[in-house]
């Protein structure tokens, strides 16, 4: 009895994982696929860069481009009068949000506000059509007071989609942080200027670590522009958010303050943060088992007593029920 009771449970378990392996082959599949594409666009932008492109790819191109323009200025136009009522100390926090999310563009706050107001408008009409199409069973209030949820929903979409954009790029520039720092130390080791040195390492790991590449450019950018070495640091440590880059910054305004060696400086903030990292990843090793007995407990212990167990008390109710 125990084995025909064992053999669903078997077909469902290996069902299961079959299912959970191609959920994960689909998935690497995709993100694979994802960056195979990005290359390429890449490779097939810097190609049309050097050649010129063709008179058809350039038409095409031009193209897009003015309506994409012409579909930004309309919804900025939106945006502009939505956002009549934010104070300038509002506005200049949403310009930081922008920054620190790396959209740079001129019109984000306006497009942002239009997008916000669009779908608020949207999504309420979308759920009134579909209650009057459908004709659910609810009174009004009932209706008034999901609509204006689904209104709210739309309102704060945009928000999200930011707030996870900026925490992406963080974590995509703390990842790229070690690597930028270790070779300014050989830069300036090497006889560079910092300023010369955070320009050259911006151009190296432009590949591996854009967002970061980007923040440095930008440092020399400013630099280049006029303003002081210590502001244009100060600026990277706003935009980027990141405890490491505000240290790092800190770190550089005083060495070049009080005219250390900035050589020396760098060499012992590399190998102290190098040492801190460690440390925070053995942090979080030790952590690891302490926040594993909350899944083991909640998803993985029932399920193996429903697995071994299950047979057994099939049969032994089956045997006192006859």
């Amino acid at each position: 009895m125990i084995n025909t009771l064992s053999l669903p449970v078997l077909a469902a378990a290996l069902t299961f994982m079959v299912l959970c392996l191609a959920m994960m082959a689909v998935y690497h599949y995709l993100q694979v696929l994802q960056k195979k594409k990005a290359l390429l666009s890449k490779i097939r932008r810097n190609s049309l860069q050097w050649s010129g492109g063709t008179l058809e790819t350039q038409a095409g191109q031009e193209s897009v481009r003015s309506l994409g323009a012409r579909l930004i200025q309309a919804v900025s136009l939106v945006g502009r009068k939505a956002s009549r009522g934010i104070t300038e100390q509002e506005y200049s926090e949403g310009r930081l949000r922008f920054l620190r999310a790396g959209i740079v563009h001129p019109q984000a706050m306006p497009v942002f506000w239009g997008v916000k107001s669009i779908l608020a408008l949207l999504l309420a009409v979308i759920f009134m059509g579909l209650e009057l199409h459908f004709s659910f069973l609810m009174n009004t209030t009932w209706t008034i007071g999901l609509a204006l949820s689904a209104s709210l929903l739309g309102f704060y979409l945009p928000d999200f989609w930011l707030l996870i954009k900026r925490n992406k790029r963080v974590n995509e520039m703390e990842r790229g942080f070690p690597d930028a720092l270790d070779l300014l130390v050989v830069c300036v080791e090497a006889g560079m200027g910092l300023d010369g040195a955070i320009n050259r390492v911006a151009r190296e790991i432009s590949l591996s670590h854009p967002a970061l590449s980007r923040e440095l450019h930008t440092v020399t950018m400013e630099i280049k522009a006029g303003k002081s070495r210590e502001q244009a640091l100060q600026n990277l440590g706003t935009r980027t958010n990141l405890d490491d880059v505000k240290n790092f910054t800190g770190l550089m305004l005083q060495t070049l303050r009080f005219g250390t060696s900035v050589a020396d400086t760098l060499r012992v903030y590399s190998d102290t943060f190098r040492t801190r990292r460690r440390q925070k990843v053995e942090e979080k090793a030790a952590k690891l088992p302490i926040k594993m007995i909350f899944p083991c407990a909640l998803f993985i212990f029932p399920a193996l007593f429903v697995v071994i167990l299950g047979p057994a008390v099939i049969s032994i109710f089956e045997t006192l029920m006859n």
